[in-house]
């Protein structure tokens, strides 16, 4: 039978006890239990509790444009949606900013004229954030 042949010394440091490889796991498990606690922070902080979706828009000549959107949130929150008019180039044309009280329910649609400074091609609704 052979023996394995010895080391260099000081080569690869000293071997690693018992005590420090279960310190090393436990340092690793609350790392990981730190950065899937941060996760679900996150997750649970962009979690929006107001939804929005543009149903649809017409056109009404070179100055207007008709944008209708659904919005979804708590029945006693108030949400300002802001309503956008685009040329054919994306450049914004037309701006309004629609307040959705805590009267209108937890989901409600709304239909809004947007005045524009040249012929629009679309309307969205750009976004809606608690007022």
């Amino acid at each position: 039978m052979t023996t394995a042949p010895a080391l260099p010394p000081g080569r690869y440091g000293q071997p690693v006890g018992p005590w420090r490889r279960r310190a090393l796991l436990a340092a690793g498990v609350l790392a990981a239990a730190a950065c899937l606690a941060w996760l679900a922070w996150v997750s649970l902080a962009a979690a929006d509790r107001v939804r929005f979706d543009t149903q649809g828009y017409a056109v009404v000549d070179d100055a207007t444009v008709q944008v209708t959107f659904s919005v979804s949130k708590d029945a006693d929150q108030s949400v300002e949606c802001t309503v956008e008019a685009l040329s054919s180039g994306s450049a914004q044309v037309g701006l309004v900013v629609v307040e959705v009280g805590p009267g209108e329910g937890a989901s409600s649609v709304h239909t809004v004229s947007v005045r524009t400074q040249q012929r629009a091609v679309t309307g969205q609704v750009r976004e809606c954030v608690e007022a």
